[in-house]
């Protein structure tokens, strides 16, 4: 019976040892899916010039940046600590922030889009502005020399 209760402990310790990394893997990946929804979300804010919507999902992400570093470490020490493979873990890692720059990417390019069309409107607006300021003076009546007098009526 002893015999079987130390095996039980061992279970355990291996259990303790390998569970975490999963959940911890599990909870760094779980991170990295709400910035992809928060950058898709950002993305769709910027197309339709929504811009509390993008900020909400720039501060959203600004606070999850810790978590992720936070998880992102704790995830390196299980797995060495666990004697795990660490280049697989920092592989599937690079391949998910690859896919997150992708969208940040998409995201920038949008909002450079945005920018444009929103520099083309002032620029038309400014010169709608100076035509009818032309307009308004080839309209207006003369303005009578300074220190003449006006004529009563």
């Amino acid at each position: 019976m002893r015999r079987s209760g130390s095996r039980r402990s061992r279970r355990r310790v291996c259990r303790r040892r390998l569970i975490p990394s999963v959940n911890a893997r599990e909870h760094l990946f779980s991170l990295y899916e709400q910035w992809r929804r928060l950058s898709v979300a950002e993305g769709a804010g910027i197309q339709r010039a929504d811009w509390a919507e993008v900020a909400r999902c720039q501060n959203a992400k600004y606070t999850l940046q810790e978590r992720i570093v936070t998880a992102s470490e704790a995830v390196k020490r299980e797995v060495t600590a666990g004697g795990g493979d660490l280049r697989e873990l920092e592989a599937a890692i690079r391949g998910e922030v690859a896919r997150l720059m992708e969208l940040e990417n998409q995201n920038a390019l949008h909002l450079a889009e945005q920018q444009a069309r929103a520099q083309r409107e002032q620029s038309a607006t400014q010169q709608a502005t100076q035509k009818l300021r032309h307009v308004a003076r080839a309209y207006a009546p003369p303005t009578p020399p300074a220190g003449t007098a006006t004529p009563d009526t």
